[in-house]
C-alpha cells in the first residue's frame, strides 16, 4: 500500500512539475496525456487507501490518510514559494520536505510498529520512535535528492539536471 501511495504521488508530482521523465523513462503524463495520468494517480491513491483499509487497523488508516493530506500540503507550500528565496527559511524547507517526502516514510515506520503487535497494544514510545526514524530518513533522502539535482548528470538522475531549480523549486543547495 505504501509503495502504491508513493507511485501515485510521483505521477501527480510529475504533472505539477511538468517533468518529462521519471527514472529515465517517459513520465506518465507524457505517455498517456495529462488527464489520463491524473486519473491514474487518483486511481493509485484510491487503491492504496483500499489496501490500507483492508488491513483492518483504524490507527494505520488514519496515519496513511494523513500522508495523503500532507502530500497536498507540501505541494501547496512548494508552489507558494516558487522562485522566492528571500523569505524562504530552513524551517520552511524542512516542513515542505516533511509533507512531500518524509511524512510517507514516517507513517510507514509507525504503521510497521503498530502492525507488528496485532494481539497487544503497541508501545506508544516505540511507535513514536519509529515515526521519528522514518521522518529523519525521509528528510535525509530529500536533502540528498536536492543535492544530486545540482551535481549529478541527466544520465545519473534519469531526469534533466537542475530540473527542480529551473521549475523554481528551492532545495537545500539554494538555502546553504
Amino acid at each position: 500500500a505504501v509503495e502504491v501511495l508513493h507511485s501515485a504521488s510521483l505521477v501527480h508530482d510529475d504533472i505539477l512539475d511538468e517533468a518529462d521523465t521519471r527514472r529515465g523513462e517517459q513520465a506518465a503524463h507524457v505517455r498517456l496525456g495529462e488527464r489520463a495520468a491524473a486519473l491514474v494517480g487518483d486511481f493509485l491513491f484510491a487503491t492504496a487507501s483500499v489496501l490500507v483499509a483492508e488491513i483492518g487497523s483504524l490507527p494505520t488508516v488514519l496515519l496513511i490518510s494523513k500522508v495523503v493530506a500532507d502530500f497536498g500540503r507540501g505541494e501547496l507550500a512548494q508552489s507558494a514559494v516558487r522562485f522566492e528565496a528571500v523569505d524562504y527559511s530552513l524551517e520552511d524547507y524542512l516542513a515542505k520536505s516533511f509533507y512531500k517526502t518524509a511524512s510517507l516514510l514516517a507513517a510507514a515506520c509507525h504503521a510497521a510498529a503498530l502492525l507488528s503487535r496485532p494481539q497487544s497494544s503497541p508501545d506508544a514510545e516505540e511507535c513514536q520512535n519509529c515515526y521519528r526514524f522514518g521522518a529523519y530518513i525521509g528528510l535525509a533522502f530529500q536533502v540528498v535528492d536536492d543535492i544530486l539535482d545540482f551535481i549529478a548528470t541527466e544520465e545519473e538522475l534519469g531526469k534533466p539536471a537542475l530540473a527542480d531549480l529551473k521549475e523554481g523549486n528551492l532545495g537545500a543547495p539554494v538555502l546553504f
